[in-house]
């Protein structure tokens, strides 16, 4: 939901305005209601609980400690679990296990993996699975040595020993409102980097530590959109990516459980690398795959960066909604392309435009426009296609889902040749949302609003018990802090 609120107003204001008289917590924390809603820490992406502490938005943590078993291939990326200095811990498929993997092909007590004394390596052991174990693609018949530098195979899942995302990123709040500020860093040398295309677990990292590595690339840096698909593993383990800025296009095709992951692995590695200033997201889908970009609502790189766009978020569930982005997307590509014909370099971030099924979308107006003359002007286009559809003449590049399971596919780039067998990056839903709320509140320093904002706080509900159902709908409260209006659907105004 989102809650219009002033900084005189306080968490009392906010129960009123939802309709009941229950105590409000921010996670587990219980908020006195003469607290203002700024001092209680109620930002954007807050997760509130009525009458009882709000649940985990998921149940595994990301980071911790000083040491990590965390997925660093695969479509279910997102999990880590923190390795102590004298202990072990397991990994698998089956709840009970330190190390969850959402893998069919994993067993549910799959490998063990025991600390040494040297505080970098550790020792892994197969514990009777299934399909075997594989460091650095052999099979293991015992324990071995596993050192930083080994790469695991259990099923369609690859794990890793590495050090957690410190935690070092300078990040003020902005009294008064719902923000923080973050104060990006210059980018550390290309030579100093440890990882420049970090797999989808180090994404979420990044964003939930927060990192300083976080929106580290520039419209300046060669690598601006460059963005991690998979890895490939002969003749040894590489990152596959794909440069957006080269193809304007990416089309990508597979059964939908594939297809919605790697989406999210994708954007979502784009709105942890890339500041909101740079580049925005854009999300044009239907009714039936709502709830599969509910987290992407949360990201600020969804919020539009001008008023050109009449909406709250740039994510658009129904015909309506996606004739007016498209539209207005439309009018800034044409906008663009004067500009440049004029010489002149035009304003803005870039766009990344997702258009989650394009046989529905194939003939919304401007849509051909957009797929031929967006990309030299900003504007690129990620298209997903299920089994039937067809992908857009313009894709420039693709990623079509293979085998089975839809676990590895087929990579063709503009001036290179088609990589096969390519296991696919992606990342769960819960570890998406986790991200999203991280970055909700982030602005780039120098972007903050002014002393004396007014305006919505995008705040997660968890399930409010005492309404007996998840309330959707915006919330705002009147400029009288004695008087409180709850505003239904999306809102006034703007839609």
């Amino acid at each position: 939901m989102e809650v219009t609120a002033a900084p005189s107003h306080r968490v009392a204001d906010l129960a009123a305005a939802l309709g009941c008289r229950q105590e409000l917590y921010l996670g587990a924390t219980p908020l006195p209601g003469w607290l203002s809603l700024t001092d209680a820490g109620i930002a954007d992406g807050a997760v509130l609980g009525l009458d009882r502490s709000a649940p985990p938005v998921m149940s595994s943590a990301v980071g911790g400690g000083v040491r990590e078993i965390a997925v660093v291939g695969g479509l279910h990326g997102g999990p880590s679990a923190t390795l102590y200095p004298s202990g072990a811990l397991t990994i698998g498929r089956g709840t009970a296990a330190d190390l969850v993997l959402r893998d069919s092909e994993v067993s549910r007590r799959h490998a063990r993996v025991v600390t040494t004394g040297d505080g970098v390596s550790a020792r892994l052991e197969d514990t009777g699975s299934r399909n075997g174990v594989r460091r650095n693609g052999e099979l293991i018949s015992g324990p071995v040595d596993l050192g930083p530098r080994d790469v695991v195979g259990l099923g369609e899942t690859v794990v890793g020993l590495r050090p957690v995302v410190p935690a070092d990123a300078r990040v003020d709040d902005l009294p008064g409102t719902p923000v923080r500020v973050f104060h990006r860093p210059s980018r550390a040398p290309a030579a100093a980097r440890a990882e420049d295309f970090p797999d989808p677990t180090r994404v979420a990292a990044l964003a939930c530590a927060p990192s300083s590595r976080l929106w580290e690339r520039r419209p300046s840096d060669v690598d601006f959109l460059r963005l991690r698909v998979g890895l490939r593993d002969e003749p040894a383990v590489a990152v596959e990516a794909v440069d957006l800025r080269q193809c304007g296009v990416f089309g990508i095709a597979g059964p939908r459980p594939s297809l919605t992951a790697v989406a999210r692995a994708l954007v979502a590695q784009a709105a942890v690398l890339h500041a909101p200033d740079d580049l925005a997201v854009v999300v044009v889908t239907g009714h039936d795959a709502e709830a599969d970009w509910d987290w992407v609502g949360w990201l600020p790189h969804t919020r539009p960066p001008t008023d050109d766009f009449d909406c709250a978020r740039l994510v658009a569930t129904d015909a309506g909604q996606a004739r007016a982005r498209l539209g207005e997307l439309y009018a800034l590509v044409r906008e663009r392309v004067a500009r440049r014909h004029g010489a002149l370099r035009a304003p803005g971030p870039d766009f990344l435009l997702v258009l989650d099924g394009v046989r529905r979308l194939r003939e919304l107006p401007g849509l051909g426009e957009l797929l031929s003359d967006g990309p030299p002007v900003g504007v690129h286009l990620l298209c997903l296609a299920q089994p039937g559809e067809v992908l857009p003449e313009g894709c420039a590049a693709t990623l079509v889902a293979t085998g089975p399971t839809g676990t590895r596919g087929r990579l063709t780039r503009p001036a290179a040749q088609a990589v096969h067998d390519v296991l696919l990056d992606g990342l769960a839903p819960d570890h998406a949302t986790r991200l999203a709320l991280a970055l909700a509140p982030f602005r780039l320093e120098g972007e903050q609003p002014h002393e004396d904002w007014t305006g919505p706080i995008a705040v997660r509900e968890r399930r409010f018990t005492a309404l007996g159902r998840a309330q959707r709908a915006p919330v705002a409260l009147d400029d009288d802090p004695d008087r409180t209006t709850a505003v239904s659907e999306r809102g006034p105004g703007r839609r």
